[in-house]
């Protein structure tokens, strides 16, 4: 095993040191519940116009429906598997995607009701607009 050298090299310049901890305030969450029982928390950082969406589906085997049982396991083998009309990349592109395009689209029109700020380039590019 050979050491790292943390000497300056001709090609670049020496790290500078760590500086003093600056303070730091985290913002403040607000937690809304909408009619449907959808549990929003939203962060407003004015010097960061940016949203950022986590969705956390409670999901799989233990969420299948009464007489629905293995449903969750036969949709995400349609994943890598196919079903019996659509391959797995098929299945991908023209099923679970427009889904996941319908469940994001559904979010942004729920935020921007409940008094978010978003734009369609929010929506299309985040921050990355041309």
């Amino acid at each position: 095993m050979t050491a790292v050298s943390t000497a300056a090299s001709p090609l670049a310049p020496p790290r500078p040191g760590a500086g003093e901890p600056r303070p730091y305030r985290f913002p403040h969450f607000e937690t809304r519940i909408l009619s449907n029982g959808l549990r929003i928390m939203v962060a407003n950082v004015p010097a960061f116009p940016v949203v950022t969406t986590l969705a956390v589906v409670e999901a799989g085997a233990t969420r299948d429906p009464r007489d629905y049982e293995g449903l969750a396991q036969l949709v995400t083998r349609g994943l890598s598997e196919g079903t019996r009309t659509m391959k797995g990349e098929a299945y991908l592109k023209h099923w679970a995607t427009a889904n996941v395009y319908f469940h994001v689209t559904t979010a942004y029109a729920i935020l921007r009701h409940n008094g978010v700020k978003l734009g369609k380039v929010d929506f299309l590019l985040g921050s990355k607009a041309p």
